[in-house]
Order: C-alpha cells, then structure tokens, then sequence
C-alpha cells in the first residue's frame, strides 16, 4: 500500500512540478494558530495539532544521508509526529533546479509519510539575481558585497514575485494543496534575519549601499516628520532628511553608551531592525492573501536575551509581534547552556509572544549521543555522549515548552542522523502525548516576569572597549532558571498589554533610557497590589544621552548617586542584613564579560549606589562600601535595586520569599513550573531533592502517570546525574 502511495505521489508531484500550466487552483490545506483560553493553539484541518515537529535536511548527494533521513521521517510518524519542515528555495519555473527539487523534496517525506504535513523552510533569495544587480548589493566600509540589500525595493518585490509562484505552484498541485500547511520564511545570515557577517569578527559594520542609503532617509521623515524636528534631535543645525548618510565606522572609544550628539547611531540600529520586520511583514502579507489565510506564515527573529549587540537587525520583536499576518516566530535552544546540566535560557521574549496570540516555536538541534563528527554544528561542544542524556536533555528542552506555552521541533541539523533512534522517538513520543494532554492549556502566570527593553539595548555602543552593559545581559549565567520558581520573559512594550501577567516580581533587566509615557505606564500599571519592581544595574538613568541620576531615582522609588567611572562593581552580601539573606559575593561588570572575551573591561562604565536613608541595604560594593543593594517598601508596592547585573540564582532563591514568591526547589537544578507542571533537571550532581509546595498537593510522574505522593507541601525525591524529572502538581482540594 505504502508503495502505491508513493508511487502515486511521485507521478502527481512530477506533473506539478514541471511547469505546466494547470487550470485548477485546488483548495487549501487550512492551518492556523488561533487563541483559545488565552493561549496560542495549532489547527490543522479544523483538528487541534500539538505544536511538535521534525527537521530533516536531506542531501540527495548522500545516499547514506537519504537512508537516514527516510528512517528519521517514518520513525516520526510512528510516534504521531506528522509536521515535517525542511529547507528549500523559491520554485520558480525560470529556475528549474530549485522547482524541480521541491518536487523531489516533497514526494520523499509523503513517501516515507504519506499523512505528513509540509512546512518548508524557504530561503527569500532569487538565483542569479545579486549577478545582475550588483549596485543593489550591499557595500561595508571594508568594500565586502556580500549579497542585496534587503533595503532595495526592486529585491524585495522580486522575492515576493517568486513567493507567489511558489503558492501558485502549490495549489496547481492537488497533493501539495492538501499537505504543505504554511512557509518558513528566511533570510540573512544563517538564514535567521540576521545582518549578513554578523557573526564575523570583526563584524562588517553597516551598509552603505545606495538602497540603505534611501531606505534609511525613508524611515527618517516617517519618523521625524520635518527637518526641523530632526535637527534638534541629532543635534545638528543643518541637517536635511535629503543630506542624511549612513553613520561612519566609529572611532575607537572605552565609553559604552552613544551619547545625545550620537544620536544617528542610535536611529541607524533602529531603522536596521525595523527594516527587517518590514520585509518578514511584507512577505507574510503576500502568503495570507495568496492563500487566502488558509496557510501559516514562520520566521526566525527575536533573540533579544542571547545576542551580543544591536546590529543584528533583531531587536524589533515588539513591532513584528503586532503584525497580523504572521503566527508563528521560532529560535534555537540557547547555545551558551544546552549541555547536560545546563539550563539554557530563551533567546528571547517567549512570553510576549503569547500575549499576541503568535505561537513561539524552539528549535531542538540537540547534539545527540549519535552525532560523532568532530565539530559538526553549532552545539557541538555540548554533544550528549550517550542516550540517557540525550533523552534528559530532550525531556528538559520539552518542560520548559510545555510550560511556557510554546511549540518545537526536532532537528537533524546536517542530515547526519542525529535523531535516527527508535528509542529517541519512543521518548519523543511520551512527549507528545503529554503535549496533547496537558500542553498550550490556560494563560501562564509566572511568580516573576522578566522585562526586556529593545529600545535601550539600541544605546549600548557597537565598538567600544567594553560593553558590559549588554554583555552582563546577555551573556548571564543561567540564574533564572535554577532560581526555584516561575519566571516569564517579557518586552517593556507589553507591560500594558492585555494578558500581561499579574507577577509578584518583575524584574527589569536594561530599561537604561525610558520615554516619560513609559515611565508613567510603569508607575500606573506595576505600581500596586503589592508587586515588587527589581531594577538590575540601573534604570532610566539616560536623559538626551547624559546620566541624570535623579530621574532615575524617581523611577527606582530610592535615591541613587552616580560613583565614579573607573568604580568596577562587585558586590558582598551585608552579613547580618535585615532580611537574614546568607552573605554572598555578587558578579559585577567585569565578571560579566570576562569568561566570554567579547569585551575588555568596565572601566568607563558608569554604576550606581543607592543614598536613601529609608531603604534596607542588602549589600555593598567592594571598591567603595557604598550601597549596591537595597530594598524599599512602598506603600502600595516594594523597590528593589540591584547595581551589580549578575545575581547569582542561589541570591534570587533567597530574596524571592521576602517578596512574596514561592520558591519550590532551592537546588541549582534548572527548573520551570506553573503551579500544575513542573521540570526539573539535575544540574550534574546526584542525590536527593526536596520539592517545597506552596499548597497540600499530590504529585505525579508525567513521564508514566505513576502517583509519587499524596497531600503533601515537601516532596523528597533522588536524581540521577543530568536526569530529568517531568512532574504533575494536583493541589488539593481542602488546600484551595
């Protein structure tokens, strides 16, 4: 039967792909992600889809790579994971290479799974066309050209012609109609939006080819309005939006901020992000209306929590989460703490885009134990040697989707077998089961949101000696999630949104420069019901590029003084302090950027010590005494500032009960709740651990269903090395 299926297949997918002009336009497949119970959910054919799929590259020049891929596809299937995304370019029948493999890509994976749900990842290039526009092609100051400006209007309105054939192609197909669910689209470096070199050290630098040039006098009169108005915010008197060029490389500085008379940088790093929202906008709008809405539309985009500095075209979540054409946005599992052991941050906002109603997909691309090619891919170096920990470290990237709300898929990154097991997939599949069972249920309420400002991470110099300001950001340990309770990540732009979750703490990672609308929603929306505002490092202290420390204590809710530059935090638990936290010594800037050797130092770096004589001083500096720690209770609300930007997670676990926040598991395991489920992976270290419940609770292993206690507020269970637990939490009634 399967042979007749395929057989089948490969005859309708020849005529379709040749290029012959078919009269029908077959319906559809429809697929979208529509909001229930406040929480995004995948449908496919009108049926609830849990939002799980494979990755496979297939290098038809392998006949090993083909015969690997084919058993990853059917072992897949076995264990109901039908979603099958794979790379391929734009079909064009001009370019008969790519149309005909998209063929030949399709008619494979229906061979191997002939119920499988097509979502190709689809590169927005057209072949040939940078060779016959090589003025379009962007220009660095080091005369690089490495591909379009994706600025260039002819460029764009070229891939979206081929975009529409490629949808044409589909629907003349009635097998592609019925199985391909939506697109991937992508571009840039590493195929994620990126600005093309990004990750070349020394980076580029900016494009200064004629279509930036234009597209970014474009963005300034739809922002400035008028010439006058853009004279005084750049501060020069005779600027014109016609005379306007691209900044030039920067001289060499150790100051990490742009200054007010810098602000042509700042508007510079803004326009590049907006300008890559702009295109994925754009090529989302084409493939609703070519598909009438039927079909899906997914990007990369958003790593605002992992990337070093805002040059990478990335730090515009917040407007593409609002565009209506897109439902999906996808990542990577951190690279920084995927080992065994670890506990990988998001690279992102995951939870802002919940709010949207977009669907956040993380991309699996586990180094399994199968992988045995030296340096083979990214994560390499976090390879898991054998299948027990290949399995924790899936059931640990799973608990955290689950937990958030969020979809994933599998990836064999190179085609190379990394996920040709059956007992890999019989894991996998115990997770979809619990996926559809328990997954994308209810809105989550974390006791703690994490608050991302995209805004101020756009005044954080590109090449100064130092940049510990992002570095501390990104580059933190992974605090948040051993520090024992729920932790939400966030955009400063959605504070007020509808959703936005009624946490006890939030915590603002890098709200550096704040608009006096944004300072007031602060004050309004989070200044109440007892919440506590933690503010890490400093906050609002830019004003027209100068630190102005007194609306920064405004905003904080204690005052604050600016120390000297050359003060290198570094911080001590006060011994004896108020709130008995144990004595501790915190990392400051340049613990921040040391391990990573991105950044030299924290010299010029200012920092900020708290003067209020009505604030309980938790800890201070080393270099000074002054105070860097301190709490402030308000009367509808407490205040928190922390002037060191790397609290360990052991100093969170300790701080989070006098707030008000449960803390279940006080281990460095990496863990992830929602009051109902929970995740914990061990952080390498064997032995027993005491889950610490906020209500009377019966617990269960999701793994098998198998009650482990009953009406109980401490659970005591051991852990295995890298073992990774996935546990149901039934309050009881009488607790409630």
């Amino acid at each position: 039967m399967l042979n007749f299926i395929g057989r089948a297949v490969l005859s309708l997918l020849a005529f379709a792909g040749a290029g012959t002009a078919v009269a029908t336009a077959h319906t559809l497949i429809d697929a979208r992600v529509r909001t229930i119970d406040h929480c995004p959910t995948l449908f496919i054919a009108g049926q609830r889809v849990p939002p799980l799929a494979l990755y496979v590259y297939i290098n038809f020049q392998s006949q090993r790579s083909v015969a690997q891929s084919a058993s990853e596809i059917r072992l897949a299937s076995r264990r109901g994971i039908n979603i099958i995304t794979f790379p391929v370019g734009l079909p064009n029948p001009a370019h008969p290479f790519i149309h005909r493999s998209l063929g030949r890509l399709c008619s494979f994976i229906l061979k191997n799974n002939p119920k499988a749900w097509l979502l190709p990842r689809v590169w927005c290039g057209v072949p040939g066309f940078d060779a016959r526009h090589p003025s379009l092609l962007i220009k660095y100051a080091d005369a690089q050209r490495p591909q379009c400006s994706i600025a260039s209007r002819r460029w764009y309105h070229a891939v979206a012609n081929d975009l529409k054939l490629f949808i044409a192609h589909v629907k003349a197909s009635p097998i592609l109609a019925s199985h391909v669910i939506g697109y991937h689209i992508c571009h840039g470096n590493t195929n994620e939006w990126f600005t093309p070199n990004y990750w070349n050290q020394p980076r580029p630098g900016f494009d200064y080819s004629k279509p930036n040039q234009a597209g970014f006098r474009r963005w300034l009169r739809a922002h400035y309005r008028t010439d006058a108005v853009l004279r005084t915010a750049w501060h020069q008197s005779t600027i014109r939006f016609h005379s306007v060029t691209i900044p030039t490389p920067e001289a060499s500085t150790p100051y990490p901020l742009y200054r007010s008379t810098e602000r042509n940088y700042i508007d510079y790093l803004r326009y590049q992000s907006d300008m890559a929202v702009r295109r994925i906008s754009q090529f989302a709008m084409v493939i609703k209306r070519e598909t009438a809405g039927h079909s899906l539309v997914v990007t990369f985009y958003g790593y605002g929590m992992e990337l070093p500095t805002p040059d990478s075209s990335d730090l515009a979540l917040g407007k593409l989460l609002r565009c209506p054409y897109l439902n999906m946005v996808a990542s990577p599992v951190s690279y920084g703490y995927r080992q065994p052991g670890g506990a990988p941050p998001f690279m992102g906002a995951v939870d802002s885009a919940t709010l949207h109603g977009k669907l956040w997909m993380q991309e699996d691309d586990t180094s399994t134990f199968l992988d045995t090619t030296k340096n083979s891919g990214p994560g390499f170096y976090a390879r898991c040697t054998n299948l027990s920990q290949t399995i924790a470290v899936h059931r640990r990237n799973f608990g955290q989707v689950l937990i958030h709300r969020l979809g994933m898929w599998w990836m064999d990154l190179q085609g190379k077998g990394w996920l040709n097991s059956p007992k890999i997939w019989k894991n996998i599949g115990t997770l979809r089961t619990i996926s559809a069972k328990y997954g994308n249920r209810g809105a989550y309420q974390p006791d703690v949101a994490i608050i991302l400002d995209e805004r101020s991470s756009d005044y954080a110099r590109l090449n100064a000696q130092d940049m510990p300001l992002l570095g501390s950001l990104v580059f933190r340990d992974q605090q948040f999630f051993r520090c024992g309770t729920s932790v939400g990540f966030y955009l400063l732009s959605d504070i007020g949104a509808s959703g936005f979750p009624h946490s006890k703490v939030i915590i603002f990672l890098n709200a550096w420069h704040l608009s006096a609308a944004t300072r007031k929603e602060i004050k309004t929306k989070l200044e109440s019901h007892g919440r506590t505002l933690v503010w890490v490092y400093g906050a609002g202290f830019l004003e027209q590029g100068k630190i102005n420390p007194a609306i920064s204590s405004n905003l904080i809710g204690m005052r604050l003084k600016v120390l000297p530059l050359g003060s290198v935090p570094g911080s001590e638990v006060l011994a004896h302090n108020r709130l008995a936290l144990p004595v501790e010594h915190l990392a400051g800037l340049n613990a921040a950027v040391k391990t990573f050797g991105f950044f030299s130092h924290a010299a010029d770096t200012p920092s900020f010590a708290v003067v209020d004589p009505s604030a309980i001083a938790l800890a201070t500096y080393d270099h000074s005494r002054s105070v860097s720690v301190a709490l402030l209770r308000h009367k509808h609300y407490n205040s928190v500032f922390i002037g060191d930007p790397r609290p360990s997670a052991a100093f969170w676990r300790s701080l989070f009960p006098h707030l008000g926040v449960p803390v279940y598991l006080n281990t460095n395991d990496a863990f992830e709740t929602d009051g109902n489920l929970a995740m914990i992976s061990s952080d390498g270290i064997a032995g027993k651990r005491t889950l610490t419940l906020p209500h009377p609770s019966t617990v269960y292993n999701l793994i098998n269903g198998k009650r482990l206690a009953s009406d109980v507020k401490s659970f005591v269970f051991p852990m295995r090395r890298y073992q990774t637990k996935l546990l149901r939490i039934v309050s009881e009634p009488h607790s409630r």
